[in-house]
């Protein structure tokens, strides 16, 4: 799995979950970009419930616009439906007879690029649910702004158990923006990426070249012998976490003064996948994709 961190590229900061008023939204498709343009991020998916919103005729502002949906599946013994975002059709989604999940997001991933499960904590999935569809989902939300307003915003737990598990998925945030500005700028993507066209920024997203924050920036993560090398935005806390279950390496245990902006933490096993999260004074975090350090 590869280290964004060490690639040529550019950081470009993006959402890949908003909603408008073709579907269930309060912003009109324009006035969403508009939105976001002026928190100057470089890509944004329009993602409707359950149809494609056309985006040829609006205006950029100069950022990259991705086509997208979120379709909805059956609903678990908990009653909790299964929504599925999809990035990058070419045209509107051509709905399966069935309404089963592993079948609905087999013909998502046929017809999108990019396949990402949203917000599995608000909807309650558990692992049994969720590791069916890993064969075509590209990552999950780590995090969601508008469900974190309303208490359930971070699925950490659901990702780390699919890890563990061996599948490779990578972890996202998203705004999933609805109605009001306070569900805007909260969870977002920094992808690396060696320019900004659509196309670009879907490949990066399918090979994990990004980082996930609902707060802190990541500048460089890179192995200095047994040791990782983390440049972050002031936080409080670093971890180093391996894919299975037990201990992980932090910040915790070191003489330092916090807030800090670098660290060095040693490495249980520097041959096996880690993943970075940092962790500032409010308690927002980042996370990187799992990788070899």
């Amino acid at each position: 799995m590869p280290n964004p961190f060490a690639i040529e590229g550019e950081w470009l900061k993006g959402n890949a979950h908003a909603h408008t008023t073709n579907s269930d939204g309060g912003f009109s498709p324009q006035q969403v970009v508009d939105i976001y343009a002026e928190r100057e991020y470089r890509f944004l998916a329009i993602t409707d419930h359950n149809k494609v919103t056309p985006i040829q005729d609006l205006d950029s502002r100069g950022m990259a616009l991705i086509t997208g949906i979120e379709v909805t599946a059956g609903k678990t013994p908990l009653l909790a439906d299964f929504h599925i975002v999809g990035l990058g059709l070419k045209g509107q989604f051509a709905r399966p007879d069935s309404d089963e999940p592993a079948t609905l997001a087999a013909a998502l991933a046929e017809q999108a690029e990019v396949c990402i499960l949203g917000h599995p904590f608000w909807t309650m999935l558990s692992y049994a649910d969720i590791a069916p569809l890993t064969d075509y989902i590209v990552g999950l939300e780590v995090f969601n702004t508008i469900c974190h307003l309303v208490g359930r915003g971070t699925s950490e737990y659901m990702w780390n158990l699919l890890l563990a598990h061996g599948h490779r998925v990578w972890g996202l945030a998203a705004d999933d923006l609805h109605h009001e500005l306070l569900q805007c700028g909260t969870g977002w993507i920094m992808a690396k990426a060696a320019d900004d066209r659509p196309q670009t920024i879907r490949q990066a997203l399918r090979q994990g070249l990004f980082y996930a924050s609902s707060g802190p920036e990541i500048y460089n993560v890179e192995q200095d012998g047994e040791y990782v090398a983390v440049d972050c935005s002031p936080c409080q806390e670093v971890l180093a976490l391996g894919m299975g279950g037990g201990p992980g390496r932090t910040s915790h245990y070191m003489t330092m003064p916090r807030p800090f902006e670098h660290v060095r933490i040693n490495l249980r096993d520097p041959n096996k996948l880690y993943r970075i999260v940092c962790i500032d004074q409010t308690g927002r975090r980042a996370w990187t994709n799992p990788f070899l350090m």
